[in-house]
C-alpha cells in the first residue's frame, strides 16, 4: 500500500491536516505492523519524495506519529512525479511487493496537473504502474479544483475515483476508500505460501 499525500500551496494549514487526518483513517483500516501490513508514503508537490517505503518496519502509532509530522511544502502539483515515484518504490522493494500480493496507490490532490515543459501526460505516467506492474491507483479529488478526466486516466475504472467537492466533508470519503482498498486485497488468488508477513491486511 502506498499514499501518495499532496502537499501543494492551494491546501489550507487546516485543509492539509484534513488530508492527513484522512490518510491515517484509512490506514487503520489495514493491519500496519512489521509482520503485517507494509505500508509506504509520498509527499509531493514540486517534486516527489519517499517519506516512508515498504520495506521499513513501523507500527500503527508510528505511522500516524509520521503523518502528522509531514512539512506542509506549499508547492504545485506534479502527479506525474509521485506516480514516477510510485512505480520506483514498488520497483525498487520487489523483495517486499512479491507476486500475486495486491499492489494498491492511492492518489491524493486537490487541483489540476501543473503544466510544465518536463511534466508527463498523466496516461503515460500512470500506464506503466497499471499495466505492467497491476498497481490498482485509487484517485482522490480533493475540493472543486480538481479535473476529474485528470483522475480517470490514472485509474482502471471510474469507480476507482472518489470525489469530495468539499473539504469540509473530506473525512467522509474514509469509509468508501477502506472498502476499495480492502476489495483489491480480497481480488488476489492468494495461496498459502503467500500468506506471510509482506501480505496486505484489512
Amino acid at each position: 500500500m502506498v499514499f501518495a499525500i499532496h502537499s501543494s500551496g492551494t491546501l489550507s494549514p487546516s485543509e492539509y491536516r484534513k488530508e492527513k487526518e484522512l490518510v491515517k483513517r484509512v490506514a487503520t483500516t489495514l493491519n500496519i505492523s512489521p509482520g503485517r501490513s507494509r505500508v509506504a508514503l509520498i509527499l509531493y508537490s514540486n517534486f516527489a519524495t519517499a517519506a516512508l517505503r515498504l520495506d521499513e518496519k513501523i507500527t500503527m502509532e508510528s505511522f500516524d506519529n509520521l503523518v502528522d509530522s509531514l512539512p506542509h511544502e506549499r508547492g504545485v502539483t506534479r502527479i506525474d512525479r509521485a506516480l514516477k515515484l510510485a512505480r520506483s518504490i514498488f520497483d525498487s522493494d520487489s523483495a517486499v511487493v512479491r507476486r500475486g500480493v495486491p499492489k494498491v496507490l492511492i492518489l491524493f490532490t486537490d487541483s489540476k496537473q501543473t503544466v510544465a515543459q518536463d511534466a508527463f501526460n498523466l496516461v503515460e505516467a500512470a500506464r506503466p504502474l497499471l499495466y505492467e506492474d497491476d498497481v490498482r491507483i485509487l484517485a482522490v479529488g480533493m475540493g472543486n479544483n480538481v479535473d476529474v478526466r485528470e483522475l480517470r486516466a490514472t485509474t482502471v475504472d471510474e469507480k476507482d475515483v472518489f470525489l469530495s467537492p468539499s473539504l469540509e466533508n473530506l473525512l467522509s470519503l474514509s469509509g468508501s476508500l477502506s472498502e476499495a482498498m480492502c476489495e483489491a486485497a480480497r481480488s488476489e488468488e492468494h495461496t498459502s505460501e503467500l500468506q506471510s508477513p509482506m501480505y496486505l491486511v484489512c
